[in-house]
């Protein structure tokens, strides 16, 4: 263990104040990197940002630190420059940073990052309960990257007119979006540029969802509406189960997607390839990789399924025979079989791709024609 208190410092009428933590782990760190964490905590210590905050934010701000070793100067520095922008914040909104700063493993780009959207006049704007939201999502899923998105989101007026439960909404399906690991950055980059840019005309919306199935989202007119019944809404990080992921990681740049590519409801095959493209989008930006045929074949099948949305339209593009056989010749490319207006169905609701498609089944699925990446 490392003694933080050992050195002292005197204090008012001769009285000696120790370090409010009285002993700080040293794990991870050498014997020389001993001597300089206390040298800097020591320097830490007399800093006025760090003499502003209270006693309990104290201790949080040093066990940050001295727990994400090695200690840098790089570190300290952009800690407490962070800490000084903290001052004029609620107790609430200032506990919010530090553990966002301790989530994120005191990384200065990240201490930068939030210093930045905690001194934008945007933010200071805000209503408290709303800055709290902000600062909790900063700290739920903690990268510079991700900061910066919440940042450009608080400057949307279409985000300030929600409510504080769709406020946090969007807060946690931006950040979530924007922070996951193993989708496809290009994607995921350029979805977010779409939506979030000073000159974009697109804007979110969450509605009270209903139909076949499940309905995650749906894109017309400028305007991205996601179902609110599958989006928590408070303080906390998104429940996680299938319906919030898929919405979340996926069904964002899907229909993003239609919105970049001008997409409209036609009994076409060109429809029923939006549909599939957008799919395809939004399946990469989730996983960060093609579907296989395999896969593709899921999605296939919901589009010629009567009971969904997408079903009227196919069957409509399929008693048009120019389109029909475009289809035909589309469900031909993923399996490598044989269709026409006698097996279509079958091939695309019982062949099995381990045992009808020799090796095209793990190969990677067509993207559809358009707008693959949202740029």
């Amino acid at each position: 263990m490392l003694d933080a208190a050992s050195p002292a410092v005197s204090g008012s009428g001769g009285i000696t104040q120790e370090f409010p933590v009285a002993h700080i782990s040293g794990e991870g760190y050498t014997a020389g990197e001993k001597a300089d964490l206390t040298r800097l905590l020591t320097e830490v210590y007399h800093k006025p940002q760090f003499q502003s905050l209270t006693q309990p934010e104290r201790e949080t701000f040093l066990l940050t630190l001295a727990g994400n070793p090695p200690l840098t100067q790089e570190k300290v520095s952009n800690a407490l420059d962070l800490v000084g922008s903290m001052k004029d914040l609620s107790p609430a909104e200032r506990k919010g940073a530090l553990q966002g700063l301790m989530s994120a493993h005191c990384d200065p780009a990240y201490a930068r990052a939030l210093k930045k959207l905690v001194d934008d006049p945007a933010f200071r704007a805000l209503p408290a309960a709303v800055k709290t939201a902000v600062l909790s999502q900063a700290g739920n899923y903690p990268d510079p990257r991700t900061v910066g998105n919440l940042q450009r989101l608080i400057r949307k007026d279409w985000f300030t007119s929600e409510s504080l439960p769709d406020m946090q909404r969007s807060l946690k399906t931006i950040a979530r979006f924007s922070h996951n690991p193993h989708g496809d950055r290009g994607i995921i980059d350029h979805t977010l540029d779409r939506l979030l840019s000073p000159a974009s005309p697109f804007k979110l919306e969450w509605e009270n969802l209903k139909g076949p199935g499940t309905l995650y989202g749906e894109a017309d007119n400028n305007v991205l509406t996601l179902n609110k019944n599958l989006v928590n809404a408070g303080n906390d990080k998104m429940v996680e189960n299938y319906r919030s992921n898929h919405l979340s990681l996926n069904t964002v740049a899907h229909e993003v997607n239609h919105l970049v590519n001008h997409d409209e409801v036609h009994d076409t095959f060109a429809y029923f390839n939006s549909e599939y493209r957008a799919w395809v989008v939004g399946f990469r930006a989730e996983h960060g990789r093609l579907p296989t045929n395999a896969e593709a074949m899921g999605r296939i099948r919901d589009q010629f399924d009567p009971k969904l949305a997408y079903g009227p339209t196919t069957q409509g593009a399929l008693d048009h025979p120019a389109e029909a056989q475009k289809l035909f010749d589309f469900v031909k490319s993923v399996t490598g079989l044989d269709v026409n207006a006698d097996n279509v169905r079958d091939v695309v609701n019982n062949s099995d791709p381990n045992r009808d498609w020799k090796t095209l089944s793990v190969w990677e699925a067509p993207t559809g024609a358009g707008n693959l990446d949202n740029h």
